[in-house]
């Protein structure tokens, strides 16, 4: 059984320690290393009545189906299959990521979307997807981060837009990439307000703690 352990914002800062090092999973089992076992996906395709794959592509298609309506189960399965075939998927963990995401998982989330990275440092969307996932677990400085480097890759293809008149070339299309910084943007927003609340209650906090401390030095010296 796997245990989830969070470091304060605060503990973080002081430990200066890097993304990687911080992760907050301490794992008790090998289930990571099951769900990319084909012996394992075998008898758990059993269990759930689905059809192997035969190709990466194939289970790329079904996780994606599988996800779209909602069997995040099955979905997790296909993406499973996926990286038997391509171990090397930045699509795949990217897709993973997704749908553990969904799952309210979002330190396992976390780890699919840095493999991802680890493949392809140029692609977006893990960067922004590990953000909301930081996000949720309230590591807002940690979150701001991803977002700013997904907008950093974002920023850069558009150019590849203006500067190249052979637009199939390029991976993604504008109106989704757009749409991408729109969303980055509007958790950078959300993140740098939470982090001004956490300041003022901070602020707060000291100034009740002065307060009380003063009154405490006024009643000794009284008696």
């Amino acid at each position: 059984m796997r245990r989830l352990l969070l470091k304060t914002e605060e503990q973080q800062e002081e430990e200066e320690s890097s993304d990687e090092e911080f992760y907050p999973l301490l794992y008790d089992d090998s289930e990571e290393e099951e769900e990319i076992n084909l012996g394992y996906l075998t008898e758990k395709s059993k269990e759930l009545k689905f059809t192997l794959p035969d190709t990466y592509e194939e289970a790329m298609e079904e996780g994606k189906k599988y996800s779209n309506e909602g069997d995040l189960v099955r979905a997790k399965q296909f993406f499973n299959f996926a990286l038997v075939f391509n171990p090397d998927s930045y699509e795949a963990f990217n897709n993973r990521g997704n749908v553990k995401y969904r799952q309210v998982k979002f330190a396992d989330a976390i780890l699919d979307y840095t493999e991802s990275i680890k493949i392809k440092e140029d692609y977006p969307f893990p960067y922004h997807n590990r953000g909301e996932c930081k996000y949720r677990l309230n590591l807002f400085k940690r979150a701001i981060s991803d977002f700013e480097k997904s907008n950093e890759i974002v920023n850069e293809t558009l150019k590849l837009f203006e500067n190249n008149n052979d637009e199939s070339a390029i991976e993604y299309d504008k109106e989704t990439l757009n749409m991408l910084s729109m969303a980055s943007n509007q958790y950078l927003i959300l993140c740098r307000d939470q982090l001004k609340l956490k300041k003022q209650s901070k602020n707060k906090q000291n100034e009740i703690e002065d307060t009380s401390r003063d009154n405490s030095d006024n009643n000794n010296n009284d008696n």
